[in-house]
């Protein structure tokens, strides 16, 4: 027993780390031997914080730099040329060697964030750094993938459904055993779909590798699409989708077999190649788009980010930024089985983060879960539309799969009502519809690692610690009875703790 007067120390000889993919670290500038968190600004009174990657997922030579929330009006445009000129004395012989033009993009001004994309070699992002006076904080671009892993009954009485709307129904599920689940509590499947609203009025914003619009999946009686091409993050993408990813969420979110909100306006916004990799440059600015489109038009609209880097605080910022402009994100919470914390967007403070379930009502094994997770939907095994041909139809995993069914349920919410809602009024609402107790067998702990405590030489006691933490157990319902529990039948599992020590609130690196 170790009591107050003993000397010891603690010597870690083991840990459990899950990482996906080549993730890296999200570190600062000052680190040394190890990985500090990222909250630890290294800034100071002669510079502001810089954040880098290490591994793969860092884009070299890039960086979006955030602004001052004090640089408004004219100023931005100042600060820009500013950027431009200090920049273009300096860089471009360096990064001219390196086979590339220094380059300063346009300032992207959304309602609270600014923020503009730079390149340049290290040695001139330290130069920025001095210009406490414009700057708040500079990141290194980084890599953003796929969320996806490789490869009510209609006879329920009018007053009890939302709105008094029609309540559709259709006895053909295509197949997807998602869409069966959605609409009822419990997990005994009947073969139909019933749903109050198709999305007719509700643009949904798909951030993704782009969407097959000729897919049978999409096309109106009259022949034409519902898929509009918006915009891409490089110039020279073609708008098609060629890994198919896109097209297999605008599938669920809105195909008129296997999608939830069946009339739904959906907007392909390219931001991913045909690998289904991009940059979170790239993503920004895209999301920087789709805010002037509803700036604009003042539509009923949502966004949809099936994609997931390594937590990135600009990235968090920008999707925070938006919900407080009344435009609702919802995004993947990732498929590295780790705490949802460690990656962005769905780490971020406003998005709906949506977790993935299996056909047995059990947290899918891929998906991640903590604290920010808002909702769980179905994310294993998902049928639904792909390109090459009109009548083409795969089956796919991830939590990207869940949060297009999220996305297609608030669309068809949304389409419900005769006013366009606020994103926490959307929130609200599939909050309080989903049932609760049904995704239980969440982890309760992770960072687990042995700790050696050594009170002298050759006298040590091996101790377990993890981290604890919390996941809600709601799943999301839409089905159009309003007086059926909202209970599942299915009973809390319940589990041994080890002992823990409280969960960090500062975010990490996948």
């Amino acid at each position: 027993m170790m009591t107050s007067q003993m000397v010891s120390f603690v010597l870690i000889i083991g840990a459990i780390a899950i990482t996906c993919g080549a993730a890296g670290l999200f570190v600062t500038e000052s680190d040394q031997n190890g990985v500090q968190d990222p909250l630890v600004s290294p800034a100071d009174e002669t510079k502001v914080a810089l954040h880098t990657y290490t591994g793969e997922d860092g884009i070299p030579d890039t960086y979006i730099v955030k602004l001052r929330k004090d640089v408004t009006g004219q100023n931005v445009a100042d600060v820009r040329d500013a950027l431009e000129s200090e920049l273009l004395s300096s860089a471009e012989g360096r990064l001219t060697a390196l086979g590339r033009s220094a380059r300063v993009g346009e300032v992207m001004d959304f309602n609270e964030v600014q923020m503009v994309v730079v390149e340049a070699v290290k040695e001139d992002i330290q130069r920025l750094r001095q210009k406490t006076d414009m700057i708040e904080a500079i990141y290194q671009d980084g890599v953003v993938t796929t969320a996806q892993i490789c490869f009510c009954p209609c006879d329920c009485p009018a007053e009890d459904r939302p709105n008094n709307k029609a309540c559709q129904t259709s006895t053909n599920t295509a197949g997807n055993w998602g869409l069966d689940r959605i609409d009822q509590r419990d997990a005994a499947l009947d073969g139909a779909f019933n749903i109050v609203g198709t999305g007719s009025d509700v643009n949904v914003y798909i951030l993704d590798s782009g969407v097959y619009a000729e897919h049978e999946e999409f096309l109106r009686e009259d022949g034409s699409s519902r898929v509009t091409y918006g915009a891409k993050a490089n110039a020279s993408w073609d708008d098609n989708d060629v890994m198919g990813h896109g097209t297999h969420l605008a599938g669920i979110i809105g195909g008129k077999n296997v999608g939830v909100a069946k009339n739904a306006n959906l907007i392909s916004v390219k931001v991913l190649d045909d690998f289904g990799m991009g940059q979170i440059s790239g993503l920004v600015s895209m999301m920087y788009w789709v805010w002037l489109k509803v700036l604009i038009y003042r539509r009923k609209s949502l966004l949809v980010l099936s994609v997931v880097s390594p937590w990135n605080e600009a990235l968090n910022s920008v999707v925070n930024d938006l919900v407080n402009f009344e435009i609702m994100v919802i995004a993947a919470a990732g498929n590295g089985n780790v705490p949802t914390r460690y990656v962005s967007p769905a780490s971020a403070a406003q998005a709906v983060a949506v977790a993935a379930s299996d056909i047995g009502d059990t947290r899918a094994i891929f998906s991640n879960y903590g604290e920010e997770i808002f909702l769980w939907a179905p994310g294993d095994m998902i049928k639904s539309s792909s390109p090459g041909s009109p009548n083409e139809y795969t089956v796919r995993s991830g939590t990207s799969m869940a949060s297009a069914f999220v996305a297609g349920a608030a669309a068809a919410y949304m389409s419900s009502l005769d006013y366009n809602p606020t994103p926490q009024q959307v929130k609200t609402y599939l909050h309080e519809q989903a049932s609760e107790n049904v995704i239980t067998d969440s982890p309760t702990e992770f960072n687990c690692r042995t700790e050696l405590i050594c009170l002298r030489p050759n006298f040590c006691d091996a101790q377990t610690v993890c981290e604890s933490v919390t996941t809600t157990a709601k799943f999301l319902y839409v089905g159009c009875s309003q007086d059926e529990p909202k209970k599942s039948k299915k009973s809390k599992k319940s589990k041994k703790g080890k002992k823990t020590k409280k969960s960090k609130k500062g975010k990490n690196s996948k």
